[in-house]
């Protein structure tokens, strides 16, 4: 019979683990690949992955004030204000072109 070796499952831990220890000791790669029974390879794979991940958050990353819960809500009760004075402005203007269009017909020539 043959012997089946089974892959061992790292925890996201334990791959932060590795990955940090790579970050700070590059040269030490081998190393912690055998303490940690892990190929080299899979270990700088971990490591492209983690910086990756980091570029996107720092690309992602906003500065300054942060939103709270009463500022998103009062933003969102602004908007529905907002969207409430358009509505009422455009009913007006169209009332106002009423007006103007029965105006022009009243005080048109008499025949």
């Amino acid at each position: 019979m043959k012997k089946v070796n089974k892959k061992k499952s790292y925890t996201h831990q334990d791959k932060f683990d590795m990955v940090e220890q790579l970050l700070k000791r590059p040269e030490k790669a081998k190393m912690i690949a055998k303490k940690y029974n892990v190929g080299v390879s899979t270990l700088y794979k971990w490591r492209s992955r983690f910086l990756e991940g980091a570029r996107q958050e720092l690309e992602n990353y906003k500065t300054g004030p942060k939103a709270t819960v009463a500022h998103a809500s009062e933003k969102s009760g602004l908007k529905k204000k907002v969207a409430d004075y358009e509505k009422r402005i455009a009913e007006l203007v169209c009332e106002n072109e009423i007006l103007k269009k029965n105006e022009n017909w009243i005080s048109g020539p008499l025949l």
